[in-house]
């Protein structure tokens, strides 16, 4: 009797093992995502910014994937009375690492910066408008992120800090006549988005 109950006991060990062996395998080793983030720039100057994203992720190893990110959106920059259009994109390589309920992600790439009538570096157009910028610089990202999962779907909240300095200064003139310059385009994010797994 004894050794029945040992062998009943090694065949639920062994079901619960491979239905989890099974399970692994279902979450899949390539897929995607997309959504939409929001960027609170630290400059209040630099309006809130409305990025759309999408990532292909790759599965390097049990609980750490790859993923290639790319984005593009806009934002105002207050430049006194008026208000000048600023479009960003960005490209970057990321790593995700489980930590259980959280994720961590870290980003590292190149954001590219275009502002239509900006004063830059007090340059002056030849019809006495204001020059535009365009600027391509590095940034670097740190988040956290939550998954809600279901199946090989999931929806993502995200909230991270950008670090992103720009090599060319955009110079501005506020609501009181003042001058002021802007080279820093760090930001506090947040996203929400959807990723599904093959």
């Amino acid at each position: 009797m004894k050794m029945f109950k040992m062998f009943i006991a090694s065949l639920i060990c062994v079901a619960m093992f491979s239905s989890m062996a099974m399970a692994e395998q279902t979450r899949g080793n390539i897929g995607f995502g997309f959504g939409t983030s929001f960027h609170k720039h630290q400059n209040a100057m630099l309006k809130t910014a409305g990025m759309n994203y999408f990532r292909l992720y790759l599965k390097a190893e049990e609980g750490v994937y790859y993923f290639l990110h790319n984005e593009s959106g806009s934002f105002m920059v207050d430049e006194g009375d008026e208000d000048a259009n600023a479009q960003k994109s960005a490209e970057a390589i990321g790593m995700s690492m489980d930590l259980g309920m959280f994720n961590l992600d870290v980003l590292v790439g190149s954001a590219t910066v275009k502002v239509a009538g900006s004063n830059v570096n007090g340059l002056i157009g030849a019809d006495n408008t204001a020059a535009d910028l365009n600027s391509t610089d590095p940034f670097a990202e740190l988040a956290v992120r939550y998954s809600y999962v279901k199946n090989n779907a999931s929806l993502d909240l995200n909230f991270a800090y950008r670090y992103h300095t720009l090599k060319r200064e955009i110079y501005l003139e506020d609501a009181n006549g003042n001058d002021d310059s802007i080279n820093d385009l760090s930001s506090i994010n947040l996203s929400v988005g959807i990723s599904y797994m093959f």
